[in-house]
């Protein structure tokens, strides 16, 4: 049977599931005021180089959100144990390492779903977060088993394999070379960046990041930077080998066709059709079976990592994206289309790095917020 125990931390505490009687699960949860809405919860999948230790710093936020929140560490990422090497078959075949972790990681946030009673999810893929909740999804539909019901996908920034021509050219770069050469590198980076950052990443540098309008939609301040900062620091701490593989799930093509592609049939609306312009109003969409939940896409046109065109690209193929556009208004509003094939949103948010935090300091998530009003799990 699985145990539940917990580390006291000063907000959220970390707990720990022990599945199968021999590997244990790293989760934290921020459970939803109203005990009714605990059976529903978003299930939030972080970028690179994160942890659940997101939802300590944001448990502030989430306070009137209609649904509990929860997030798994992947393995690896303490305490989460590593995946054995015996288990790297599937159906008798040999499974990619990258495609692997993405399976295994699933069975884990099933698992905690179960131990936690959740019967409603909103998955929400950040950047590298992308392929890890779309294999959830794809679990959870494939297995009658699972009482659980998804009400929506939410994909922001999401990262884009190397199998897209217009995809992030270093990810592009890196994949011209052997696994054992980027994992050798990707770890000897993460080495050098455990001594580095400490140094150089400091409060100034961190906000030099960020467009002068998205520090004001956000009501950054300075001691948000430094929180900002100190977090950067505990993330990149330990788990260089965990972190070295997700380096080097980043110039893998293996997940784009064994979870997205695959996920895009299942649901039928596969479309493989490349367009000069990469622009879904020129190619032909498959959407004779449209999916049976909501799927959103925010992204941001002056996102370097995970390119607009790049973004698109994966709409179109996996996603049943339908061409069209919604630019946000710098006055929010939130629309009420419940249309069940995928929409991409334009954020107003400049860079990468300020969508992957969400659109905000920790106590202020503003691009998260929005998503919560989509799902109509928080009040205007």
């Amino acid at each position: 049977m699985p145990t539940d125990n917990s580390e006291q931390l000063p907000t959220i505490p970390l707990r720990t599931l022990e599945v199968n009687n021999t590997r244990l699960v790293g989760y934290r949860v921020v459970d939803a005021h109203n005990p009714a809405d605990r059976c529903s919860a978003i299930v939030y999948f972080y970028p690179l180089s994160g942890s659940s230790m997101v939802l300590d710093k944001l448990s502030s936020a989430l306070g009137r959100y209609r649904c509990s929140v929860l997030c798994v560490d992947r393995p690896g990422i303490a305490p989460t144990s590593a995946l054995t090497n015996n288990a790297t078959k599937r159906n008798g075949r040999p499974v990619a390492d990258d495609v692997h972790r993405i399976e295994g990681h699933s069975q884990d946030v099933i698992a905690v779903l179960r131990r936690l009673n959740i019967s409603k999810v909103y998955l929400l893929g950040v950047c590298l977060g992308h392929p890890f909740a779309i294999q959830v999804a794809r679990d959870i539909r494939h297995d009658s088993g699972i009482a659980i019901e998804i009400m929506g996908i939410t994909l922001v920034a999401p990262f884009v394999s190397p199998a897209c021509a217009v995809s992030w050219k270093v990810s592009r770069f890196g994949a011209n070379f052997p696994k054992c050469i980027v994992e050798t590198v990707t770890h000897a980076m993460h080495g050098s960046t455990s001594l580095l950052v400490p140094i150089i990443l400091t409060p100034k540098r961190v906000k030099g990041l960020f467009h002068s309008e998205e520090i004001d939609i956000g009501g950054w301040t300075e001691k948000d930077f430094e929180d900002l900062c100190e977090m950067a620091k505990q993330n990149v701490q330990g788990n260089s080998e965990a972190r070295s593989v997700e380096a080097w799930l980043g110039t893998s093509s293996n997940w784009q066709y064994e979870v997205c592609d695959k996920f895009a049939m299942e649901m039928g609306v596969f479309n493989a059709e490349e367009t000069k312009e990469h622009d879904a109003a020129s190619s032909k969409v498959s959407n004779e079976k449209a999916t049976p939940f909501p799927i959103r896409i925010h992204a941001s046109s002056h996102d370097k990592v995970a390119t607009f065109d790049s973004v698109r690209w994966i709409s179109r193929r996996c996603y049943g994206w339908n061409g069209k556009v919604t630019e946000y208004p710098h006055v929010e509003k939130v629309d009420d289309d419940v249309g069940t094939t995928a929409l991409i949103r334009e954020t107003q948010f400049y860079s990468h790095e300020i969508l992957t935090f969400l659109g905000g300091p920790m106590h202020n998530p503003v691009l998260l917020h929005r998503i919560a009003r989509e799902w109509k799990l928080l009040d205007t």
